[in-house]
């Protein structure tokens, strides 16, 4: 398809003379603010993640918090006019599709651990944005068979061009992308349509012209929803901002496989904490504001660990089962 085909589409799509996104303005404008009050609610919670059993935490990931995808008939897409550059094929299986799988985490703690060759024994491995393998090979191994991209690689002209130099990288690779509702709570998904033209034309564009690889959008409710069950499992309030890349990958897989072991997630004992990446030549500041809940994700993964300790302390490995080996009454 032309770029001037998604481009004609995507101006209709945002015109104001549209009656289709008139109508869904009438329909949600008055919504847009009443989440984030929901905010205020979450204070010191008498089930904390120290207090609950794993089963409970896992119950809730699996009752509350999974992924959605944006397909060509989820609305207002479809009435757009949009569907057609959203897949229609399903990404997430009622039963799993894997037995095994590894969610590799950028983090330094992954330098040096030499765990490539147990990462690849997995029947499917989960990594981020543009983590590299080549020339890691022995700490991260070499197989990918999702990559989650964050929405800054569509949107910002740097982060496209790695985008579209590295496309050997995404060889027989699924990506799956996800923006959030910039930090308003509990946002709908015609909240999201309305801040996110840029994204929504590069996507269009790329899957249009750019792409043979399989693309799939996260629905932002599905986001909020993983907020929910942090927030459930930690006992101090968290800012409203969406979870991290890496637990993504978490509410995305536990359905699709019967195991999980998350790597550089958690830290190993011997590992000092810093952040970087495993191939960063140098580790950029300290951010002064922390844009994810991390430190409540990795209590609520330590929680649901059915792993060894021993191999999260030696190796920062941490080992879920998949929901389907989680019985919940």
């Amino acid at each position: 398809m032309d770029t001037r085909d998604v481009i004609r589409d995507i101006n209709y799509a945002y015109n104001m003379s549209n009656p289709i996104l008139r109508s869904y303005l009438n329909q949600y404008e008055s919504m847009f603010s009443k989440g984030l009050s929901n905010f205020q609610k979450f204070d010191k919670r008498s089930k904390g993640w120290t207090t609950a059993s794993a089963s409970d935490a896992l119950c809730t990931m699996k009752t509350k918090a999974y992924i959605k995808i944006i397909d060509g008939i989820t609305s207002p897409i479809r009435e757009l006019g949009l569907g057609k550059y959203f897949q229609n094929a399903p990404l997430i299986s009622k039963t799993p599709l894997y037995r095994t799988c590894a969610i590799v985490g950028s983090s330094a703690f992954m330098k040096n651990s030499e765990l490539g060759a147990e990462i690849d024994l997995h029947d499917a491995v989960v990594r981020f944005n543009f983590a590299p393998v080549k020339n890691f090979e022995r700490d991260v191994g070499t197989k990918t068979t999702i990559r989650i991209i964050n929405n800054q690689f569509l949107e910002k002209k740097e982060f496209t061009e790695q985008l579209t130099k590295r496309k050997d990288m995404l060889k027989d690779t699924t990506l799956v992308i996800w923006k959030t509702t910039d930090g308003i709570y509990n946002g709908n998904l015609y909240q999201w349509m309305k801040r996110s033209k840029t994204f929504i034309t590069a996507y269009s564009e790329w899957t249009s012209e750019l792409s043979t690889n399989p693309m799939y959008v996260v629905n932002p409710v599905s986001l909020w929803r993983g907020w929910d069950v942090i927030q459930e499992f930690y006992n101090e309030p968290l800012p409203p901002h969406t979870p991290s890349s890496g637990f993504v990958g978490v509410l995305l897989m536990l359905p699709q496989c019967e195991e999980i072991d998350v790597y550089g997630y958690v830290r190993p004992n011997w590992k000092a904490h810093i952040t970087c990446h495993y191939f960063a030549e140098k580790c950029p500041p300290q951010p002064k504001q922390a844009y994810h809940p991390v430190r409540a994700e990795r209590h609520l993964l330590l929680k649901m660990n059915s792993g060894d300790l021993a191999e999260v302390k030696n190796k920062g490995r941490v080992t879920l089962p998949g929901f389907s080996n989680v019985t919940c009454v």
